[in-house]
């Protein structure tokens, strides 16, 4: 009996390390570039931000957060080949609940970035995505 249930223990183990290694873990640095735009500002624009990472060859939505729920670390499962995920950031008017139309007092900001994710790699260079005036 206790022969079956360190079977059974050492093949869950074994599938949780191997589930690990097929994965890795990035993280995203967020800015935004506008003239205008002070640092303080900037932190402001991006306290409403929308993150949305989309999975390779455009297979659908994979992850999305706020600016202010978004994870150290974001774990996905490794790409290969060419395939990369898409990470999409939204910011300003256009992710608030009551929106005003876009002017120059009041913008919206869209960036967008591809990368990869290395198997059994615990952190990458952060992949910066930079918000642009839309």
């Amino acid at each position: 009996m206790a022969g079956v249930l360190f079977s059974a223990i050492a093949c869950s183990h074994d599938a949780a390390e191997q589930s690990i290694a097929q994965e890795g873990a990035i993280t995203l640095k967020l800015g935004v570039q506008d003239d205008v735009v002070t640092r303080a500002t900037a932190e402001e624009v991006l306290q409403d931000a929308v993150i949305k990472i989309y999975k390779p060859a455009f297979e659908g939505l994979t992850r999305e957060y706020t600016y202010s729920t978004l994870p150290e670390q974001i774990f996905l499962p490794a790409t290969t080949g060419s395939d990369k995920y898409r990470v999409d950031v939204y910011a300003g008017e256009r992710v608030k609940l009551s929106p005003a139309i876009a002017s120059f007092e009041n913008k919206s900001y869209k960036g967008s970035t591809e990368f990869a994710v290395a198997a059994g790699v615990a952190t990458t260079t952060p992949v910066e995505v930079v918000a642009k005036v839309c």
